[in-house]
């Protein structure tokens, strides 16, 4: 899926949110009888929801592969009937492509100035929760600046470093940034989403950009204690002991590029 494709599917995927949100749904059954009662909302849904639906058919094969538990026969027909029959739309079927499909989509798109700010939020409060307690406040601090010093880079455009996010029902869910191309220097998932396959699929996104070249031969990582079960889950191997620099402790590890090993990770 292009970039600019992907930008506008995200979104209008923010936008279907913010009306839940705007009208405090939550669930298929508030949903269903709020939209039988006002008329407002339900155009406002069945619009954005139409072009989501129309946006979904440009998803690529590898989309649909990470997104199994959406139903895209269902999402992309949505569109077709709100647009052409719109007189026999029925909520209940929209409310099951919006707390089903939609809101399990999960997709990654190359951070922009838009939403820098919702990564670092996420960045933080992630590492000030399960990283900072293994530092020092010299540690913390330099996390910290690190960040900020990441993100005046990434937004001037440099092109050593790189930062992805994760989106899913409306917002950043998971970051993960490089720099010189092949190493990680950020993965965090927001804490409501753990365990739910956000870094490995954030990980398999950077796999997919050294598919078709051969000059990358290794991804590097300074792990944090906290993560090195994370990463050796990921395939990464210890290259040396744990160390600390400026309160940074951390543990460097590697994970071998190879075509067959990065075809394995796509399935």
């Amino acid at each position: 899926m292009k970039h600019d494709v992907m930008r506008i599917l995200i979104k209008h995927i923010e936008e279907l949110y913010i009306i839940l949100g705007k009208y405090k749904i939550s669930n298929r059954n508030n949903f269903v009888s709020v939209a039988e009662s006002d008329l407002i909302f339900q155009k406002a849904i069945l619009m954005t929801v139409g072009y989501i639906g129309e946006l979904s058919k440009k998803a690529d094969e590898n989309i649909k592969l990470s997104n199994p538990d959406v139903n895209w026969r269902r999402l992309g027909k949505s569109r077709n009937i709100i647009f052409h029959d719109y007189d026999i739309v029925d909520m209940e079927i929209i409310s099951s492509v919006v707390f089903k499909d939609i809101s399990a989509l999960k997709l990654i798109k190359e951070i922009d100035s838009n939403d820098i700010e919702m990564a670092l939020d996420l960045v933080r409060d992630v590492f000030l929760t399960f990283v900072a307690p293994d530092y020092s406040t010299q540690g913390k601090d330099t996390f910290i600046n690190d960040l900020e010093k990441l993100s005046t880079e990434t937004l001037s455009g440099l092109k050593s470093r790189k930062m992805w996010a994760c989106y899913q029902a409306g917002k950043i869910v998971g970051v993960i940034a490089t720099r010189d191309r092949t190493h990680i220097s950020l993965l965090f998932t927001d804490k409501k989403y753990h365990k739910k396959g956000i870094a490995k699929y954030l990980f398999n996104h950077l796999l997919n950009e050294f598919k078709n070249e051969t000059s990358a031969k290794q991804i590097t990582v300074n792990s944090s204690p906290y993560a090195v079960e994370i990463y050796r889950r990921l395939g990464f191997e210890k290259t040396g002991e744990q160390q600390e620099k400026n309160g940074i402790i951390s543990t460097p590890m590697v994970y071998i590029l190879n075509s067959k090993k990065i075809l394995t990770e796509d399935k």
